[in-house]
């Protein structure tokens, strides 16, 4: 699937709050009533292009929202496959991170959390439903604060899920978002934070997907934080040409910031 957690380039990570990151699920849902003998995969094909098709219309928060309610319809239409759950949560956590509205922000960060667990209920060895579950334990960290200790810990463990059935989910996500949250969650006996692994991980995203900017990003970050300022500034400069040649992704100028906000006066050299 395409890349689509941009938000976890700037994911902060804080520490102080005492509720748990995992609720019960929503019962109500329409996902709980999906019926696997009625399962209609024709009727939930047409809905999840059509909801990529909206999606792919991002940074206007209207279509992001018509790709979530399609997506969710496509979930019910056929409660065989994980895939339109987890576009649900693609956009759930997307919206978490740009509705301008902070009470919308929460509800829909709570919302993802419990579509993500829906996923996993659904197919628990499905190693992108554990992706996409820490993705969204960790919108709802920033967004409800006191969910923040807990989360880091679920966080942490999901991903190491992922690694362990797929670590090429997408594009290696799961050792990209795992080495940023080692690299910014405090660290012991705090949290779980770890510049040293958290390189690691930077490292192996980018072993596997080399022409995907935010593997760059995190390994940027990576080095800068174990205190190799040189290397970190070509991992930036290697974000932004591999930023460049995926301008038609949505979330390509995001990169292209980030990194040259990271780089200062310092684009000119070499990868």
């Amino acid at each position: 699937m395409n890349r689509f957690a941009a938000l976890v380039a700037a994911l902060t990570i804080v520490v102080g709050g005492c509720a748990r990151a995992l609720g019960p699920v929503d019962a109500d849902s329409p996902l709980g009533s999906a019926n696997r003998a009625e399962a209609d995969p024709d009727a939930a094909g047409v809905l999840m292009r059509a909801a990529e098709t909206a999606f792919a219309q991002r940074p206007d928060l209207a279509r992001a929202r018509e790709a979530e309610r399609l997506w969710l319809q496509a979930a019910v239409a056929d409660a065989t496959d994980t895939e339109p759950i987890i576009g649900a949560v693609r956009a759930q956590v997307w919206l978490a991170e740009n509705d301008p509205d902070e009470e919308r922000r929460r509800k829909t960060a709570t919302e993802s959390v419990s579509t993500a667990q829906w996923c996993s209920r659904r197919d628990p060895s499905d190693p992108t439903c554990s992706y996409w579950l820490a993705l969204a334990v960790g919108v709802q960290a920033n967004q409800r604060r006191a969910t923040a200790d807990d989360g880091l810990e679920v966080m942490v463990r999901a991903l190491h899920r992922a690694i362990e059935r797929d670590e090429r989910t997408d594009h290696a996500g799961p050792h990209r978002v795992l080495a940023l949250v080692l690299l910014r969650a405090p660290g012991w006996p705090t949290g779980p934070g770890d510049p040293d692994t958290g390189l690691t991980h930077a490292e192996r995203a980018v072993e596997l997907f080399p022409d995907f900017a935010p593997n760059w990003l995190a390994l940027g970050e990576a080095w800068r934080d174990t205190d190799q300022p040189m290397r970190s500034l070509a991992a930036y400069r290697c974000a932004l040409q591999a930023a460049a040649a995926q301008a038609g992704h949505p979330e390509a100028r995001g990169w292209t910031e980030e990194a040259q906000v990271a780089l200062g006066g310092n684009a000119a050299g070499s990868c």
